[in-house]
């Protein structure tokens, strides 16, 4: 077949990482049998299809469903209206079993892409919850037309899909979509995003962000949110609204936003991160802590770096001497130790620095033999970065440290695999699971342990920059 080619036909053998369906598309190239990768949204392995080509590149196709010829047996019906449309929930057509299948071996793929050997195969683990199982959401809005829209974004576009419910995110959640949806507005052409969360008291927090709304409409915006949270007190605690990086309250305290997991109590705001899947917090928590301590005894010294509210610092710090929970976000430092008072945990230590900054300190200080206060000797570092992964000046000083065992928990497994094989000079990989915190969705959540490689009699610690 030639680059004119206009359709493709044949068999989905698989998922990529962002949920698209694969097949292959075999070609004669210099006296070769070629295997090109044909990416077709919408469809599941095992689907017999028929698509139409769209973009056709050196190193693969890419093709829209025009029709399913066969269907596979693992393609069930999406429960959502919006499905196709949304890019929230892309697998709703594929039985949760090979959801679970596929995220454990494209994991595994891409793990092996950069060269590095899994220790024993990837399990990934099943959601708690299958469904409504998001205590945090982020939700587009746009006002026109007299009326607020709310929803989610198109995939692959800005476009807005009208939602009044969605099987991903709480009840409560769905709650507040509907009441914004029905709500009139008497002002237009404006477009903003919205967090919203849910504590365990199903009363919910919004953060209404403005740096996107234009300086004169700020106020409608403002206006129009207060008079939503006035009408509305059963169900909305409190909205805040975000500017230049600032965040102001307007209503109730904060109380009613909490969750518990592994026997903890966990305070959060709706700027701070949370793991989304609460009724699998525990699980992840749980398969964390067992990796970490799976050779380790109570002596432990832990850095818990992106450490947030606490979610894993305190569980940690139950088992270890001491941890030491460095964070960015003076909110989230702030609510940590707030969490660690209320839970009565008295060896954790939250530090408002940003990571690169406190792990170059930290290294200079264990060269220089001054290790001590916010800066100990520790024996165990936690990872539990954003999505886009560790910068290379982390991955540098985590090359010139000395401690022993790394954790990288991730919600990426690109970025992963990339640091990962980063790391690898320094650092082998000792254990891996996964857990399904994103049901209908190709995203997992991913759980390494590294343990340091041995160094020559007489060698640095290797340094190494990405």
């Amino acid at each position: 077949m030639a680059h004119g080619q206009l359709s493709w036909r044949g068999r989905i053998e698989s998922l990529s990482h962002e949920g698209v369906g694969v097949g292959t598309q075999l070609e004669e190239h210099e006296g070769k049998t070629v295997r090109r990768p044909v990416f077709v949204p919408l469809t599941v392995p095992g689907d017999v299809v028929e698509a139409t080509i769209v973009e056709y590149r050196r190193k693969y196709m890419f093709a829209t469903l025009a029709r399913v010829i066969a269907p596979s047996p693992e393609r069930v019906e999406p429960r959502c209206a919006h499905f196709g449309r949304s890019g929230s929930c892309s697998l709703q057509h594929v039985s949760y079993a090979e959801q679970l299948r596929q995220k454990g071996a494209q994991a595994s793929f891409l793990l092996g892409r950069k060269g590095i050997a899994l220790p024993r195969p990837i399990e990934v683990l099943p959601s708690i919850a299958r469904y409504h199982y998001r205590w945090r959401s982020r939700i587009a809005v746009r006002f026109e037309g007299g009326e607020c829209i709310a929803g989610f974004r198109e995939q692959r576009s800005r476009a807005i899909v009208r939602a009044d419910t969605c099987f991903l995110v709480h009840e409560r959640i769905c709650d507040v979509l509907a009441l914004l949806n029905a709500s009139p507005a008497s002002f237009g052409g404006v477009e903003t995003e919205v967090v919203v969360v849910v504590g365990d008291r199903e009363k919910v927090g919004l953060a209404v962000y403005l740096d996107d709304v234009p300086a004169q409409a700020r106020e409608d915006v403002k206006l129009f949110f207060e008079e939503v949270y006035a009408r509305n007190r059963k169900l909305i605690g409190n909205v805040s609204f975000g500017l230049d990086g600032r965040m102001r309250s307007y209503g109730q305290v904060q109380e009613h936003l909490a969750y518990e997991a592994a026997g903890m109590r966990f305070s959060f705001l709706p700027e701070t991160f949370i793991q989304a899947n609460v009724p699998t917090d525990d699980l992840l928590i749980r398969t964390c802590v067992a990796l970490l301590f799976r050779d380790a005894g109570p002596e432990e010294i832990v850095l818990d770096l992106y450490a947030g509210i606490g979610n894993l610092s305190l569980p940690i710090a139950r088992r270890a001497a001491r941890v030491v929970a460095v964070e960015g976000n003076p909110e989230s430092v702030r609510v940590g130790i707030a969490n660690a008072l209320t839970n009565g945990i008295g060896n954790v230590t939250f530090v408002h620095h940003a990571v690169e900054r406190y792990l170059r300190e930290h290294v200079r200080r264990a060269k220089e033999g001054k290790a001590g206060g916010e800066y100990p000797r520790a024996t165990a570092i936690v990872l539990d970065p954003p999505r886009t992964g560790l910068t290379p000046a982390v991955i540098g000083e985590l090359l010139a440290c000395d401690v022993s065992r790394v954790l990288y928990v991730s919600c990426n497994p690109v970025t992963l695999a990339d640091d990962l094989a980063a790391l690898s000079s320094g650092y082998a990989l000792a254990d891996i699971a996964c857990v399904d915190m994103f049901p209908d969705t190709p995203h997992v959540e991913t759980v390494a342990l590294l343990e340091r490689r041995a160094s020559p009699a007489g060698a640095a610690h290797p340094r190494r920059a990405r």
